[in-house]
């Protein structure tokens, strides 16, 4: 499913956190204070605080609503370094500490083995490690953003890929050496660039919406799509509905975190029908009418109950991220899986040597790297099914690689 109206993607650029520069129109005031007045050093020290004290808190204010973080943390433009900010008693607890982490780990780009650019390499390697830098700028809500959990897969499974480095470099001979697949991996490239654009833009539009007429802040929202990704049904529309909501075995704990006496009552504070789609806005909407108490008159802690929702639907999300076969497809979701388990039966019975060389054995050992990986597996099972043409370059490669064993085979019983 795709969404909206694309547009060129742009690059995220998080400024670094700097000195005032009002700081220059200070220093001669004091200067002329100090000289005019006879005041010692110790009074001008005073002034100097009084004067730059507002300029320095206007600067770190800015810095926190630029990362859409709380007051209670900031991330000076790395997510390894957090600036923690004073609470009541000068420290967090270990709950607020793993929230903010969360939250910076859910809007920067995760952490890849993709290889430097260089100046000899080919041509063709060069354009798919291209590709793959550009997937790794995604982040974890970039992802989150896309409607369908189909879709989400495939960038998932880039992502994983991308701290492979043997799956990496088995895609990338495979992409180089087999002009079906070359054409039909750049056919998806676009296709799911455009889609990345397209989705953040409609998400980037509706999160201002939700800030400007609900007053919800960034973490909120973030939260939010995080808790709503985990309980989503598996949807063409990207969507769910409250009947899907209720399946999903998640109510009970909401209605038991926000203080429902009946189940009614927060099928009625949703303000939503059993059979209407109940979109991300829907969700967070409804849940945040608790907070403000306009529907009910229960008292709530919103950010508190999209941790325990995400919490408590974790050991359920990855279930929900199992492959939906239909009966047309599922001859070829049969034959994947088939393909996955000669794979691991290879690897056990004829593991490769780190000095064989060629490259289809480094296509062979990419293979294994891959089918180890669940994301990676997963990925790969939906392209297999919903595009033709790299189903046959997949099945190509898989005939590439069981004539290579064979002749390992032929080779030990000679041996």
């Amino acid at each position: 499913m795709f969404c909206g109206r694309g547009r060129k993607g742009k690059k995220r650029q998080v400024s670094e956190f700097k000195f005032p520069c009002q700081i220059i129109f200070v220093l001669p005031i004091l200067s002329a204070t100090t000289f005019f007045s006879g005041s010692d050093m110790k009074t001008t020290s005073k002034i100097a605080v009084l004067l730059l004290l507002p300029l320095c808190a206007n600067s770190f204010s800015l810095r926190t609503q630029q990362l859409g973080l709380t007051s209670s943390s900031v991330s000076l433009g790395s997510s390894t370094t957090l600036l923690q900010v004073s609470s009541q008693h000068g420290e967090e607890s270990m709950a607020e500490k793993s929230a903010i982490s969360q939250q910076i780990n859910f809007i920067e780009p995760g952490p890849n083995l993709i290889p430097p650019p260089e100046p000899d390499q080919a041509k063709l390697e060069k354009e798919f490690y291209s590709m793959m830098r550009e997937f790794a700028q995604f982040t974890p809500k970039d992802i989150a953003s896309i409607p369908g959990p189909r879709y989400r897969a495939l960038y998932e499974g880039v992502a994983a890929g991308s701290n492979e480095p043997a799956v990496m470099n088995a895609f990338s001979i495979i992409f180089q050496d087999l002009m079906p697949v070359r054409i039909a991996g750049r056919m998806i490239y676009r296709k799911l660039k455009t889609n990345m654009e397209e989705c953040t833009e409609e998400r980037d539009r509706k999160e201002k919406e939700l800030a400007d007429d609900y007053g919800l802040d960034m973490p909120t929202i973030n939260d939010g799509r995080r808790a709503y990704a985990v309980v989503m049904q598996d949807d063409t529309e990207g969507q769910m509905t409250m009947a899907a909501l209720i399946d999903s075995g998640i109510v009970d704990t909401i209605v038991e975190l926000l203080g429902f006496e009946t189940f009614e009552e927060f099928v009625e504070a949703m303000d939503t029908d059993e059979n209407e789609k109940l979109t991300f806005e829907k969700f967070i909407v409804g849940l945040q009418r608790c907070h403000d108490g306009n529907s009910c008159d229960v008292t709530c802690d919103l950010p508190e109950v999209l941790h325990e929702i995400i919490k408590r639907m974790e050991p359920l999300e990855a279930k929900k991220k199992e492959v939906p076969v239909n009966e047309r497809k599922r001859k070829f979701s049969e034959r994947y899986d088939e393909m996955v388990i000669t794979f691991e039966d290879w690897e056990k019975g004829f593991p490769t040597a780190e000095n064989d060389d060629g490259r289809m054995m480094e296509v062979l050992r990419g293979s294994f790297a891959g089918a180890k990986n669940n994301k990676i597996v997963s990925a790969l099972k939906i392209v297999y099914m919903d595009y033709s043409a790299l189903r046959v370059g997949g099945d190509l490669v898989f005939k590439l690689m069981s004539k290579l064993m064979s002749r390992r085979k032929s080779t030990q019983k000679d041996a």
